[in-house]
């Protein structure tokens, strides 16, 4: 019987003349389907494979890219749904001036955070 997750993770955007994080941030909640529950650092690995975009040029003329910069949540589904691997079921941004990651982990995500419980 296979298993469902979803995951709530936080994206960064990056320059990609310096790699540099930028003050944009995404949360999105993604849905994964495995054959047999898989171990936290595993999962930790696919879901940060698989969350890097391409390069892309930006109205300044910036070239800029987006990666997983944290795994809030993790959590088994209930209801069994069928779905693509990573289906995308929520985007909200965050785009603040001299925003941080600690900072949106402080005040969007403070009881949260998956990755320092594995």
């Amino acid at each position: 019987m296979g298993v469902n997750q979803a995951v709530s993770l936080l994206m960064g955007s990056f320059n990609a003349s310096d790699h540099l994080i930028r003050n944009h941030f995404e949360h999105r909640i993604l849905l994964y389907q495995f054959d047999e529950k898989i171990d936290s650092k595993v999962l930790k690995q696919i879901v940060y494979e698989e969350n890097t975009e391409e390069p892309y040029q930006v109205e300044s003329g910036e070239s800029v890219y987006w990666k997983v910069v944290r795994i809030v949540d993790v959590f088994e589904m209930v209801d069994k749904v069928t779905f693509e691997r990573g289906a995308e079921v929520y985007s909200r941004f965050f785009i603040e001036e001299n925003l941080t990651l600690d900072g949106v982990m402080a005040q969007y995500f403070s009881d949260l955070d998956w990755e320092k419980t594995i």
